[in-house]
């Protein structure tokens, strides 16, 4: 069964260093699952100074990315490499698009049409590219399952209510037997195509923190708390799960 609950904080950034603290405190190697977006460049500037010394046993595997080359705006693997990068000790990084870095070009010129209509060109798209898609999954899955055990998972959360890249579109949130899938949001709000971890990966780990500031982040949490099911972040049933959320979210959690 799944422990939730919700942590109200001022300084998200020390309050998930600190978990991350508690959690690698009497264990050995352990994954830590990074997000992208703000909350990324809002902590991990924050969690770089103890993955350099107190926790530099931990592995850093990137929860989801756009399917574009590192030199790309758009990457959240460069994002995590220049936060991370420069910390000391022997932390270890991984991405799933690493070795895919020229074929990602096209990728991401594709998707940036902005007259492309997924819901129209989906199943063109994923055709077109397909030996690729199944050699980035295949790299996922590799790194999600010759990583360390136990997984601290962060999230942030997008304002539909997604997670990672699982999207409320998707109809799939429930497939077993997967590390990784390939992730497109048909209602185009997130254009990339992207590689994500699966909701069976994220429900395996023994912690997940979804961080998450403001009001409108703070309504989707209420209502993930009372299981609207149509919400992505509503599917989390990890063996512990935090809400790690400032005064004005907790106000709109609890209808203050």
């Amino acid at each position: 069964m799944t422990k939730s609950k919700v942590t109200i904080t001022e300084e998200i950034p020390a309050s998930l260093s600190e978990a991350v603290m508690d959690f690698a405190e009497n264990k050995g190697d352990f994954t830590f699952l990074a997000t992208g977006g703000n909350q990324a460049t809002n902590c991990y500037p924050t969690l770089k100074d103890i993955f350099g010394s107190k926790v530099s046993h931990a592995k850093i595997v990137l929860g989801d990315e756009r399917l574009v080359p590192m030199t790309s705006s758009w990457s959240n693997t460069a994002m995590l490499f220049n936060l991370f990068g420069q910390a000391s000790g022997a932390l270890q990084i991984s991405s799933p698009v690493l070795p895919f870095e020229a074929e990602l070009k096209h990728v991401e010129e594709i998707m940036a049409n902005e007259e492309i209509d997924l819901n129209q060109k989906r199943a063109e798209i994923l055709e077109k590219y397909s030996a690729l898609l199944r050699q980035v999954v295949a790299n996922y899955d590799r790194i999600i399952s010759k990583s360390p055990k136990p997984t601290f998972v962060h999230l942030g959360l997008g304002p539909d209510g997604h997670i990672a890249s699982l999207f409320p579109t998707r109809d799939d949130l429930d497939i077993s037997g997967k590390f990784s899938q390939i992730s497109l949001d048909l209602d185009q709000n997130n254009k990339m195509l992207r590689a994500t971890v699966s909701l069976e990966t994220l429900n395996a780990a023994e912690m997940v923190v979804v961080s998450a500031s403001g009001p409108d982040k703070g309504k989707l949490i209420a209502r993930a708390l009372d299981r609207d099911m149509t919400l992505p972040v509503s599917h989390l049933s990890p063996s512990e799960l935090v809400f790690l959320v400032d005064a004005s979210a907790a106000d709109a959690i609890y209808g203050r």
